[in-house]
């Protein structure tokens, strides 16, 4: 390590380290959610896509996630936590593994931290640091040029939760969107 880099403070390398890389492409999927300030991480995030580059975002989704957690959590309440997950494990089929199972349902049942987010919110983050929506699973990554078209289907995914929820299948609330900093 050079002395310049030694007398940085970590902001300031990861900063320097990202100038130096220019990714094509930064991501954080499902992760900033478990922050206490969501807006501040995607800022900070946002500041390491360089002209060009594309950022991929994953979040909890408000709309969809507020009924997962009714349920789950009301099921982990009323019937204790050892039937809450053989029930997770029932919606979950595709994770036949215990150990990955018990281990899902931790980080989307049991984590102590969490923030769900709109598509306008975090649109609205996007456009403050100059980053343009390319597509989003909000809308199945059609076109966005109609931003308030966009917007409007997001209300369904509270009703869509609740019919998967129904249905016993997992759904857990989760919106992604590419976005890209011209």
């Amino acid at each position: 390590m050079n002395t310049l880099m030694a007398a940085m403070k970590p902001a300031q390398m990861a900063r320097r380290r990202a100038r130096i890389l220019r990714p094509a492409l930064t991501l954080s999927i499902g992760v900033l959610h478990h922050t206490h300030d969501c807006r501040a991480a995607f800022g900070h995030v946002a500041g390491f896509v360089p002209p060009g580059g594309l950022f991929f975002l994953g979040l909890y989704h408000r709309p969809g996630r507020l009924p997962f957690l009714r349920h789950w959590r009301g099921l982990l309440e009323s019937e204790g936590e050892d039937a809450a997950l053989a029930a997770f494990a029932r919606a979950m089929p595709q994770s036949p593994d215990p150990e990955h199972l018990a281990s899902v349902f931790r980080d989307q049942v049991l984590h102590p931290q969490e923030s769900q987010h709109l598509l306008e919110e975090v649109w609205g983050w996007a456009d403050a640091a100059g980053l343009r929506l390319l597509s989003t699973s909000i809308n199945r990554y059609g076109p966005v040029a109609d931003r308030t078209e966009v917007v409007a289907e997001e209300a369904a995914y509270a009703a869509l939760s609740q019919e998967r929820i129904a249905g016993g299948r997992y759904f857990p609330g989760f919106f992604t969107m590419l976005m890209e900093r011209p």
